[in-house]
Formats: C-alpha cells, sequence, structure tokens
C-alpha cells in the first residue's frame, strides 16, 4: 500500500480543508488503515514485553506528572558539592601531569591530542572540523588499556562536564 502524498493531494489549495471530500478521501482513508496494520504487527510485541509497558506506566507516566512541579536544590550542599569536585580536579590533573610527564591543558583538545600523540596513542578518529585526533570520552575509551593516563583523562573530562552542567560554581 502507498499513501498518497500529502503535498501532492494538498497541491495549490494550501490545505486538507480547502479540498472537496472527494479530492482527499484516499489520503484520508490511509490513516486509520495505517494505524490497524500497525496495531496487528505491534499489540503481540506489547504483548510479549508487557516488562516495558509496565515500566511506562508504573515509571514513566507518573515523572511526566511532576514535569510542572518546582525541584528544590539545596544550594549550599551543591556549593560544597561543587567545592569537592574543583578539589578532585586539581588532584586528578596532578596524577595526569605526572603520569605524561608534562602539564598541558586538559580540556583543550589540540593540546590533549599532542600529548596523546607524543605518547605514541591515536584513537583513530578524526574531527570533521579540524582533522585532529578525536580526544572525546568515547574515543579514549577505545585506547584506555594503552596507557594509564587515559582513564583519569576519561574521569577528568566527566567531571568536568557534571560540574559545569550539574553545579554552580560560586
Amino acid at each position: 500500500i502507498k499513501a498518497p502524498d500529502y503535498e501532492t493531494t494538498v497541491g495549490e489549495a494550501g490545505n486538507l480543508q480547502n479540498l472537496e471530500p472527494e479530492q482527499v478521501v484516499e489520503y484520508a482513508a490511509c490513516d486509520p488503515l495505517f494505524t490497524y496494520i500497525l496495531a496487528k504487527v505491534l499489540f503481540p510485541f506489547y504483548q510479549k514485553n508487557r516488562g516495558i509497558i509496565d515500566l511506562d506506566n508504573e515509571f514513566l507516566m507518573p515523572l511526566l506528572g511532576l514535569m510542572d512541579q518546582p525541584l528544590y536544590i539545596d544550594h549550599d550542599q551543591a556549593v560544597s558539592d561543587a567545592a569537592e569536585m574543583t578539589v578532585h580536579l586539581r588532584e586528578l590533573e596532578k596524577k595526569i601531569h605526572a603520569l605524561v610527564g608534562k602539564t598541558f591543558d586538559i580540556t583543550s583538545p589540540p593540546q590533549l591530542g599532542r600529548v596523546l600523540e607524543e605518547l605514541g596513542i591515536d584513537t583513530g578518529v578524526k574531527t570533521e572540523k579540524t582533522e585532529q585526533m578525536g580526544t572525546g570520552i568515547d574515543e579514549l575509551n577505545l585506547v584506555k588499556k594503552l596507557h594509564p593516563c587515559i582513564e583519569p583523562i576519561i574521569e577528568h573530562k566527566e567531571l568536568s562536564k557534571q560540574l559545569s552542567n550539574v553545579l554552580p560554581t560560586s
């Protein structure tokens, strides 16, 4: 079954309301037909995977009801957590610099890429824009067994992202 194209059906009329019923009957009939076909295919899947429906009904639906509710955050605790995370970031930086034998800006992809190249590590991924070695978390996970500095670098990246996206820094 091939559904008629909306643009072809409407043409210059602009929308379906500007057409006569006989002009849209084929297009309009496809909606319930396709719904029926999908239901026949999906119903057995939902019967077999009841746990998915239960998860949706028992977990996700109640969460949707909370969308308009305010979320209260303990500001003092968030600031304290941010301070602890910042201290841990500094410790990770020292550890990484000691493992590679030099200091550099870990958050700078070009600098990190150069350091990895100096260590003989290549993630095998190049960025589209600059054609430099990819140094994102996914790329680093591919090579984390090649040098002891990689896992702390990944941890540093994850912690930096969490700190900048979630917690206040002042």
